[in-house]
């Protein structure tokens, strides 16, 4: 064997090539180490590059803005932000707890808004007015709008410049009927005291005081205490887990500590699965008197619906359980035990499925005629004041 550092060449020429050869590979270890470091430390800066060397997929909705996306995060630190990104937007009045924002979700009043852009496209805007109205909010009564973006980003808008805008007031979701909530501001002056995209959190105000801004731009109660960890005025209460409503009125969500041995179809068994029948009496609410229900998941997916004969075969023998680590979300073997977000129940509502038009053409032929609950609002080109 030869010795460490010896060399086995026969002439200078020989020589020459080695070195060559071990400084191109030296080079590439290098930039082969340097383009690792910037894919998984610096994606913001790298996401050219990526696209360059075919590393990145194209995003399946760029172009499809009513679409919804069916690719899953990666890994498990990116599945675990994707969720977090998804929490519903709460919506309080005075400290009251009326429902989230979600697409499914939504009474079945508030109408769909296609609006026309500049191009001739066609987006799905729903205007913030129509669900403070569909959920038996008296907009007159509104004092004060705060939308949150975050900790530390609150939009403030008054009720009469509310009641001004009207429906020219909106929303969109990110993923067409899916995705984060964002604020649409008319192309006109609005009131307000920042401008705001992405909406986490939205509180009205009737009759209670509003929290306000001091001048170091933090937000405080009326009395000059900082915001508690919830919302102004409620019960503290997160209202996460499975949701129900009934003709579109939040009655409550499902909680783990609730649910006693009385519930499940064999009393005598822990490992027994709970009645749906009887969880849903303890919100007093019948199913057997209800006419349709629908149950939705977390990405605003509808995983099932019961209605008429099948409604009134099946529904006392559904049967659910609250697996470990699901955050008060049920599942229903079923539905083969997908964990639903929400409960759409209806019996003297009739709801709206909200049909999607094509992306190419104009949805005004097919949401215009039949359908009282679509509005077509053409492309106006008005200059901000």
């Amino acid at each position: 064997m030869f010795p460490p550092n010896s060399a086995v060449i026969t002439s200078g020429h020989d020589t020459i090539q080695s070195k060559c050869f071990q400084q191109r590979r030296n080079f590439f270890c290098w930039a082969q180490i340097l383009l690792v470091l910037m894919l998984g430390l610096a994606p913001g800066c790298a996401d050219e590059s990526r696209r360059q060397l075919g590393l990145v997929l194209p995003d399946p909705l760029a172009d499809h803005a009513l679409g919804q996306s069916d690719a899953k995060p990666a890994n498990r630190a990116s599945r675990r932000a994707e969720k977090k990104k998804k929490k519903p937007v709460p919506l309080y009045a005075d400290g009251r707890f009326y429902g989230t924002v979600r697409y499914k979700e939504l009474p079945a009043a508030v109408p769909s808004i296609w609006q026309q852009l500049k191009g001739g496209k066609y987006v799905l805007r729903f205007a913030w007015i129509d669900v403070f109205e569909a959920h038996g909010i008296d907009v007159d009564a509104i004092k004060t709008l705060q939308f949150y973006g975050g900790k530390s980003l609150v939009c403030v808008i008054t009720g009469q410049e509310l009641r001004r805008l009207g429906r020219k007031l909106r929303f969109s979701y990110s993923r067409g009927r899916a995705g984060h909530v964002r604020m649409e501001f008319p192309n006109e002056r609005v009131e307000k005291n920042v401008w705001l995209d992405r909406v986490v959190r939205v509180e009205l105000f009737l009759q209670k005081p509003a929290p306000k801004i001091d001048e170091k731009g933090i937000m405080r109660m009326p009395s000059g205490e900082l915001l508690p960890e919830h919302p102004p005025y409620s019960d503290g209460e997160r209202h996460g887990g499975t949701r129900l409503y009934v003709d579109d009125v939040f009655k409550g969500s499902f909680r783990r500590r609730a649910l006693t041995a009385e519930l499940q179809v064999d009393a005598g068994d822990p490992t027994s699965p709970y009645s749906l029948a009887k969880g849903l009496k303890t919100f007093g609410v019948d199913i057997m008197a209800m006419k349709q229900v629908r149950f939705s998941s977390r990405i605003d997916r509808q995983i099932g619906e019961l209605q008429g004969d099948l409604l009134a075969r099946t529904a006392d023998q559904l049967v659910f359980r609250l697996p470990q680590h699901s955050r008060g979300r049920i599942v229903l073997p079923v539905f083969e035990d997908q964990k639903i977000e929400a409960i759409t129940m209806y019996d003297k509502v009739s709801p709206d499925d909200r049909p999607m038009p094509q992306l190419s053409g104009s949805p005004a032929n097919q949401a215009g005629t039949d359908n009282s609950n679509h509005i077509v609002v053409p492309y106006v080109a008005q200059p901000v004041q």
